[in-house]
């Protein structure tokens, strides 16, 4: 294995300027846009991780077929969404009770504790959430 390569495999391509461009491009414009466009990057990553995978000598693919890239980006959007549902599952009655209770002191107190010990809970969640992304990369692209 060349760990190397996976440094400078990017900059092999004669074209890697413009294509890592119109990436950044896309980049800056997603949160204007909802983050919709921010799809698209994610499709072509996991082309890119695809074309590795096949051992192509160009593994940066063309900016083309936008829809394959936005329908692989939606597609690892909502498998990451699924394994994130327990953080939102249990924030939707942290939400609600913070409504209900209004300004009671003693009930903010008391929601700011179990607040804290949720918020450990999610970030080690969040923590297995982050391991199991890049396998699920590499999944959608072998298929």
């Amino acid at each position: 294995m060349d760990i190397g390569k996976s440094f400078t495999f990017v900059f092999e391509d004669e074209e890697w300027v413009s294509k890592l461009l119109i990436a950044a491009v896309i980049s800056l414009i997603a949160p204007f846009l909802l983050g919709i466009p921010y799809l698209l990057v994610v499709g072509y990553t996991v082309q890119v991780v695809r074309n590795v995978r096949r051992g192509e000598a160009r593994p940066l693919p063309r900016w083309d077929n936008l829809g394959d890239k936005f329908r692989e980006g939606l597609l690892l959007f909502i498998a990451v969404l699924v394994y994130s549902l327990p953080i939102l599952v249990i924030l939707c009655p942290f939400i609600v009770i913070a409504v209900a209770t209004g300004d009671s002191q003693q009930a903010q107190d008391t929601l700011g504790i179990l607040w804290a010990c949720f918020a450990c809970l999610a970030f080690l969640w969040g923590i297995v959430v982050a391991l199991v992304t890049p396998a699920l990369y590499v999944r959608l692209a072998e298929t």
